[in-house]
């Protein structure tokens, strides 16, 4: 597989799926429209199936049309079936490719399909106004709000300082945030 490809039956590749559920994930991607406008199908591959589109060639263009796209196929399928995602952009040569790289990686891909049966994958962002985050973390570590005093009782002489003391605190929120 590449990220460019040069053969006339090129599939940009979505995700993978149990050839079990690929009447399921089916009735699910005739709602959507793929990359480039096509289609997708799914593609059997013995026990496992590919979701693919027709590739029309050449470099695919990383625009936001195609990511959304790529995103609405995935969200079609993954909430009727399990399904191990492709990244984005990934396009293979032609079937016979795709074929081949599906049957070297097969154990593999079987098993993950059983490991994550019935998981879902989910993004969180977790939003805190910077005020009281601060005073989250003074309250953790006294030592803070006591340095922050001094250095405000200083005033301008101390300019470089809490330009350092703002930094610590910024690494601070930030692994504050991690953890979160």
């Amino acid at each position: 597989m590449a990220d460019v490809d040069t053969e006339d039956d090129a599939r940009y590749v979505y995700g993978v799926i149990a050839a079990a559920d690929a009447p399921r994930a089916a009735a699910h991607l005739a709602k959507v429209t793929g990359v480039a406008a096509a289609p997708p199908t799914v593609l059997m591959l013995g026990s496992v199936a590919a979701v693919v589109s027709a590739h029309p060639g050449g470099p695919l263009r990383r625009t936001r049309r195609h990511m959304l796209a790529h995103t609405q196929v995935l969200e079609a399928i993954c909430a009727e079936v399990t399904t191990l995602p492709m990244r984005f952009g990934l396009i293979a040569t032609s079937e016979a490719a795709l074929s081949a790289r599906i049957a070297a990686h097969r154990p593999r891909l079987e098993e993950a399909l059983v490991r994550f049966d019935g998981l879902v994958e989910a993004g969180v962002s977790i939003h805190a106004p910077r005020a009281a985050a601060f005073a989250a973390m003074v309250k953790e570590a006294p030592d803070l709000a006591a340095r922050h005093a001094a250095l405000a009782a200083r005033g301008a002489d101390a300019h470089y300082e809490r330009i350092d003391f703002g930094r610590h605190v910024a690494e601070a929120l930030d692994r504050r945030r991690k953890r979160a």
